[in-house]
């Protein structure tokens, strides 16, 4: 099986310029964890909600009121991964999952590696719900 298969197409994105409280707004409004990260409509990076804990959450005791606005008003570009890892379509969900257990992804952004275009993003959940249905119909037979 390849990722094709099971990834979710048109992802929900943002933009490198955004601020971090738009990547809260959008990651609690449409109950996802990962945000692929587009600049003039390529693939930048990636922010996790645990990307965000982690930068908004640190040395919390540490500051005050002022510090945390001055946070949330921060660019999504300053505290993405931006090294990003991706799959092509053809890649199979195995080689996915090894590289999801191995590196402790969460989710990778599918690409056309010749355009560089953004075709989906595939996650764990994505392929948990593919295994439950390949589980449905061995219980099935």
């Amino acid at each position: 099986m390849n990722v094709s298969e099971i990834m979710t197409t048109e992802p929900i994105v943002i933009e490198a310029t955004q601020r971090v409280r738009d990547a809260l707004e959008i990651l609690s409004r449409e109950n996802i964890r990962h945000l692929p990260v587009l600049d003039e409509g390529e693939l930048r990076g990636v922010l996790s909600d645990r990307d965000l804990r982690t930068f908004l959450v640190s040395d919390f005791y540490d500051f005050d009121a002022e510090e945390a606005e001055s946070r949330l008003d921060s660019r999504v570009s300053e505290i993405m991964i931006g090294d990003v890892v991706s799959v092509e379509p053809e890649t199979t969900v195995a080689e996915v999952v090894r590289m999801m257990i191995d590196q402790k992804f969460g989710a990778l952004p599918v690409v056309d590696f010749s355009t560089g275009e953004l075709l989906g993003i595939v996650s764990y959940i994505d392929i948990l719900r593919a295994a439950e249905g390949y589980f449905a119909e061995l219980a099935g037979r």
